[in-house]
């Protein structure tokens, strides 16, 4: 393992590297992201059938999905979950779904205006 090689070669590790490693690891591989086709929030990359995401509260704060969709549209901070100023750049009187909705069709704009730039093959 990667302790042992490193203590072999004259490092000297903490005695949680170990397991601050793996919690960087599992960050990096599971953080919780918006997904807006799904219109909910889900680790970005599933996490094996023998772990859950209950033990592993570090890789992102889970919310209802409305508190999430506020979140992801910019609308609630994210810290306090409180909405922001009345400068917000979507409209109150929007539901959630027309909020998703709207934030899919942006992402499918902003993905087809990327390919033009991409080379035919």
């Amino acid at each position: 393992d990667i302790c042992q090689t490193m203590a072999a070669q004259g490092y000297q590790l903490p005695d949680n590297y170990l397991q601050d490693f793996v919690k960087a690891e599992n960050t990096f591989l599971h953080q919780t992201v918006w997904d807006p086709v799904g219109k909910r929030l889900q680790p970005i990359t599933p996490w094996p059938a023998d772990q859950h995401p209950e033990q592993h509260a570090y890789v992102g704060s889970v919310f209802d999905n409305d508190t999430a969709l506020g979140i992801a549209m910019g609308d609630l901070n994210p810290h306090t979950l409180k909405p922001f100023a009345a400068s917000s750049s979507h409209q109150a009187s929007a539901t959630p779904a027309e909020q998703s909705a709207e934030l899919v069709k942006q992402q499918q704009e902003y993905l087809a205006q990327f390919s033009k730039g991409l080379p035919q093959t």
